[in-house]
């Protein structure tokens, strides 16, 4: 949970940060988080292997909201491995593209949503990432996104930061962008084996770095393994090596 203080200071938000749910979301987690009066809810990724009702139940929350997908969220689409072992039949559903259409706009991977309520808007890198310095699935995003490389990658993501609305961004990705770390217990650092190595997203890291061009700063306003929040006003005194940006809860 996050405070959104720095952004109107004279009064005070509250937004959830939601990741790795796999599964693990029913009708208790869904009152639970109405309960806690939340004014944003930001899901980044992995429902569920293309769990549809996982992500119906979520995109039915009466609460603004935000969300990309994980790799988990394609499991049985991106790969070859994960086409093998489909328990659905391919040519007649789709459930990637359910999942898609039953979020809409809340939909924010290579996209944004504009919050006027907040005077902010939040920016999604690659959906669906898997992590990592090497380009993955090629097959998956050239046919859904119509992209072939982290150069376009890179660019479908600034044309959504060009689009935005509001000064004030929020970025949200699946995996972080890289150079936070290469140690196991980094933020975007590879606690599997073998362990070690920045997981992060290098296209994410570089749009984040291009959007400073565009008269952006950043601060932190949450960072976990496989999930990424960060903020961009402007102007921010908050520095980092990386990119001007400053952990805070």
């Amino acid at each position: 949970m996050s405070s959104l203080n720095h952004l109107h200071p004279q009064r005070s938000y509250k937004i959830a940060v939601l990741g790795d749910i796999h599964d693990a979301w029913d009708e208790e987690d869904h009152i639970a988080l109405q309960q806690l009066d939340v004014d944003l809810a930001l899901f980044v990724g992995d429902f569920g292997n293309e769990s549809v009702e996982v992500v119906r139940s979520i995109a039915s929350l009466p609460i603004p909201k935000a969300a990309i997908f994980g790799n988990h969220d394609a499991w049985y689409t991106a790969t070859d491995w994960g086409r093998s072992k489909c328990p659905y039949d391919r040519r007649q559903e789709d459930w990637v593209q359910q999942q898609i259409d039953l979020l809409g706009l809340a939909h924010v991977g290579y996209g944004k949503l504009d919050l006027p309520q907040f005077n902010l808007s939040v920016v999604g890198a690659r959906p669906f990432s898997w992590g990592g310095s090497t380009w993955k699935n090629e097959r998956f995003y050239q046919e859904r996104f119509g992209v072939h490389s982290f150069e376009e990658s890179i660019d479908r993501i600034i044309s959504a930061v060009q689009k935005t609305a509001h000064d004030t961004l929020i970025f949200i990705g699946h995996c972080g962008p890289t150079g936070l770390g290469d140690r196991p217990e980094d933020p975007c650092g590879r606690d599997w084996k073998p362990l070690g190595g920045d997981h992060g997203d290098p296209d994410f890291a570089a749009a984040i770095e291009q959007s400073r061009t565009l008269g952006k700063q950043f601060r932190w306003l949450r960072s976990a393994t496989c999930t990424t929040v960060c903020a961009t006003r402007k102007p921010s005194s908050a520095e980092c090596s990386m990119c001007s940006r400053k952990p805070f809860t």
